[in-house]
């Protein structure tokens, strides 16, 4: 354990460090965890002006300027620089971590916040997903139905809602199935929403501000799991999903919905087998059997929906305050539909069972 001097000599560290190294550091560290550019499927190679680029995708609005930032850090000690490539040091890792969950949970909260108090987004997952859930994800009617069906809640079951944001999954599946629902979110301010709204149903529906990369969840506890395009923003996707079977009662379900990207230059034709998935070699590692439905149809429907209802809604959420909100729908839209259009998307839901 490290002594109280150096805990407090990384606090002071810490306080001095400004919104540019801060970031800098959040995005060398989420690098490090994901080195995939899903633009050119290649790595990452982490040079000043490709950390420019997917720092403009990490923090969107939010980004500030960097001048002279990489080189202080250097200097610091907390990043080094080889061949013009830049990477966090062991002295850099700790503050990286913290600071990537800190972007994630205000990143995450205004985001979650801004679409749930939007009735220009409410209108536009009812046309979009065919149900108004405030989603942050994919999860539209028809996988929404499948994947209750595959975690087969009865009443007085526990389950999880793994990156639950503002919590209208969870309070759903409590309301058609009878189970109590936990929902975990790295998003506080999405968490405390729905702890506010939620206040007199505490009995059947709880919430809890956790980070899937450390979250400590109770072992054996819960009878079924829920990951709806959560499991992209952990560090260590294997670690995570071990934690996560831990945590249920054995014969326990586990129901992820996730897309895949593939490399540019796949051909279009090519079908990736659920097995060579990040996804489903993580649950392979730890022995858990699977089943999958392909929904990469449904998932290409939904860009094209997306990109379409947002527009025709643009003039709602411009009133309503909410333009960078619409820009941020099309543009995913936008960058989406490339991908489908090069043949490059792919969407499985992975239903797994805890062996008895």
């Amino acid at each position: 354990m490290p002594s109280r001097k150096r805990v407090s000599a990384r606090a002071d560290d810490r306080r001095r460090f400004g919104e540019a190294e801060r970031q800098v550091l959040a995005l060398l560290r989420a690098i490090r965890a994901r080195p995939q550019d899903w633009d050119n499927g290649q790595r990452i190679v982490p040079d000043a002006e490709t950390l420019r680029r997917h720092g403009a995708l990490f923090f969107g609005e939010a980004l500030v300027a960097w001048p002279g930032t990489l080189e202080r850090l250097v200097e610091a000690g907390w990043v080094s620089r080889r061949q013009g490539r830049y990477a966090l040091t062991e002295k850099g890792l700790p503050d990286g971590t913290d600071f990537q969950r800190f972007f994630l949970d205000r990143g995450f909260g205004r985001l979650l916040l801004a679409r749930a108090r939007s009735r220009a987004h409410d209108r536009f997952c009812e046309q979009v997903f065919g149900v108004s859930l405030c989603q942050c994800s994919l999860l539209d009617a028809e996988q929404l139905r499948r994947a209750i069906d595959c975690l087969a809640l009865a009443p007085g079951d526990r389950a999880l809602d793994l990156g639950c944001g503002v919590g209208r999954v969870a309070e759903y599946l409590a309301d058609t199935t009878g189970a109590r629902v936990t929902g975990v979110d790295v998003a506080s301010a999405a968490i405390s929403r729905a702890e506010r709204r939620t206040r007199a149903r505490r009995d059947q529906v709880r919430y809890l501000h956790l980070d899937l990369n450390t979250a400590d969840l109770p072992s054996r506890r819960f009878d079924a799991a829920l990951a709806v395009d959560t499991l992209y923003l952990v560090n260590d996707l294997t670690e995570t999903l071990g934690r996560i079977a831990s945590s249920l009662r054995p014969g326990g379900r586990i129901v992820i919905l996730g897309s895949e990207v593939l490399a540019p230059g796949v051909a279009r034709d090519f079908r990736l087998a659920p097995s060579r998935t990040k996804l489903g070699r993580a649950l392979r590692h730890h022995g858990l059997k699977y089943v999958t439905d392909d929904f990469t149809e449904n998932e290409c429907a939904i860009w094209r929906r997306q990109k379409a209802v947002a527009r025709a809604l643009r003039s709602e959420f411009v009133a309503e305050g909410n333009t960078a909100l619409y820009r941020a729908l099309t543009a995913e839209a936008d960058r989406s539909l490339r991908w489908v259009a090069e043949g490059r998307v792919r969407r499985f839901l992975f239903h797994a069972r805890v062996p008895a």
